[in-house]
């Protein structure tokens, strides 16, 4: 993650941009001091403050980096919708917030193009992109459209054993979501991105129209590897259960079966 300052509640590129150039103005502001005396005295410029050189150096890479985001976006070709735009500025302050975001968003809304402008609004200069193998190009021509100031790797969820183990992503993205949904078991596929999540400690946003299409169990594998998930103090699917799944038995072939599949509506 670039060393910036943190998008403000509510700020855009160009505003978040005259905001830093405020800041920078400030502590870059020079005093007149007198060094020797007599004749081979000199007048000189030093910081009015003693302000710390990491701050200012966030400061002027801040002006810089919205700056050029506000530049970039002006010039693109194509506009967000009203909805998309909203979605955006609520999903970033999530995000920044908690680490954490889940996008239920209705098919053909554009989820990809939505995630990937928080992305953008989040300061990511790295992002891994889990989706479905058949996927794969349409996400890579939305970034293209895009064109946003951070690198994209798009794999599909069985391939993520072949990434780079070296690659520090500022945020993954886990399209259609829903797929790690299995229980009361975890499925390989949410295995694998809770132990890429634990590893890379990254912001997680989760994508899908239909996040739970069975039941509402289906929820906590999908989260479950991310540290500030909403069930974190349930360390089993079957703890989890003991407060948010009404657990049945079903007969089956003359054997008592248990069904943990009617989870409560407070789950969402």
């Amino acid at each position: 993650m670039i060393d910036v300052i943190e998008r403000l509640p509510s700020y855009d590129d160009l505003s978040m941009w005259e905001y830093c150039e405020n800041l920078k103005a400030v502590v870059t502001q020079t005093k007149e001091s007198k060094i020797g005396r007599g004749a081979k005295v000199e007048i000189v410029k030093t910081p009015k403050y003693d302000t710390d050189a990491v701050i200012v150096n966030r400061i002027v890479n801040s002006c810089e980096y919205y700056k050029n985001l506000y530049e970039t976006k002006m010039k693109r070709t194509f506009e967000y919708r009203d909805y998309q735009n909203e979605i955006i500025k609520k999903g970033t302050e999530i995000l920044n917030k908690n680490g954490f975001l889940y996008l239920a968003m209705e098919v053909r809304t554009g989820k990809t193009l939505t995630s990937l402008g928080i992305a953008e609004n989040c300061n990511a200069q790295s992002v891994l992109f889990i989706t479905k193998k058949k996927a794969i190009g349409s996400i890579e021509k939305d970034f293209d459209s895009l064109k946003p100031p951070f690198s994209l790797c798009v794999i599909n969820y069985e391939s993520l054993h072949t990434i780079d183990p070296d690659t520090n992503w500022d945020l993954i993205i886990c399209d259609e979501s829903h797929s790690m949904g299995a229980f009361p078991k975890p499925s390989q596929r949410a295995e694998a991105v809770k132990n890429l999540i634990a590893k890379k400690k990254s912001k997680v946003i989760l994508l899908s129209g239909t996040p739970t299409p069975e039941s509402y169990s289906q929820m906590y594998h999908q989260v479950y590897g991310i540290p500030n998930n909403p069930f974190r103090e349930y360390k089993s699917f079957y703890r989890f259960c003991d407060k948010y799944v009404k657990v049945t038995e079903k007969k089956i072939n003359g054997l008592l079966i248990r069904d943990y599949s009617n989870g409560l509506p407070i789950i969402i």
